[in-house]
């Protein structure tokens, strides 16, 4: 089975942090992480054919590391636009890398 790939801001030390913490999560990488080519993008997780973005890529994300992290599925009951809208401003405030755009 092929894993899900998770595609984060790569100059965003928190994000490379969070990253690196999903891989470690399991025995064996769950997910395989790869940067994103242009800084500042949203979070991109493909799995099974499918493309998640922003909220519900994190949540997706959370759905396949299984207990207790699972339990943040409840939060797919509010509307995507209410969730991304959170996203969005969570991700405002990511930290850059200096000399990055």
């Amino acid at each position: 089975m092929e894993r899900p790939t998770l595609f984060f801001d790569g100059d965003c030390p928190r994000c490379c942090r969070q990253a690196a913490w999903l891989q470690g999560r399991r025995r064996g990488p769950l997910f395989s992480v790869q940067p994103l080519p242009s800084p500042g993008e949203s979070l991109l997780l493909e799995h099974l054919g499918k493309t998640y973005t922003k909220s519900s890529a994190v949540l997706q994300a959370a759905i396949l590391l299984g207990f207790p992290w699972v339990l943040l599925a409840v939060f797919l009951l509010i509307p995507r636009p209410l969730r991304d809208w959170a996203y969005d401003r969570y991700a405002a405030r990511r930290p850059r890398v200096e000399g990055s755009s």
